[in-house]
């Protein structure tokens, strides 16, 4: 679990970074408020599948030894899929350019 809870703790800066890096400042407010939202429900619905699948009765360590399975295989395939999207370089701002424009 401290493993997990490391891995979680690295990834979702670097996540949230890059869902926003093509936005503009005039965008990036928005862009981030809806990343953030989209995570947080993602993270409720996470809670209550685990709800689900385990049921209501007393719980070991073996017992989640099925969400760490769903959550491995889930990670390796967003991995898989995210190695084949192109890689998009944002260029660097031109000097004396407005904050509202965007950079594209």
């Amino acid at each position: 679990m401290v493993l997990t809870g490391l891995g979680v703790a690295l990834i979702i800066p670097l996540l949230s970074g890059a869902a926003v890096q093509g936005l503009s400042l005039a965008q990036l407010a928005t862009g981030s408020s809806v990343v953030q939202a989209l995570r947080q429900f993602a993270s409720v619905l996470g809670v209550a599948l685990t709800v689900l699948l385990l049921g209501d009765g007393v719980l070991t360590a073996a017992s989640f030894a099925p969400i760490f399975g769903i959550m491995l295989v889930g990670g390796l395939a967003v991995s898989a899929i995210s190695a084949g999207l192109p890689q998009v370089v944002v260029p660097a701002r031109k000097e004396g350019a407005s904050d509202y424009e965007p950079v594209v």
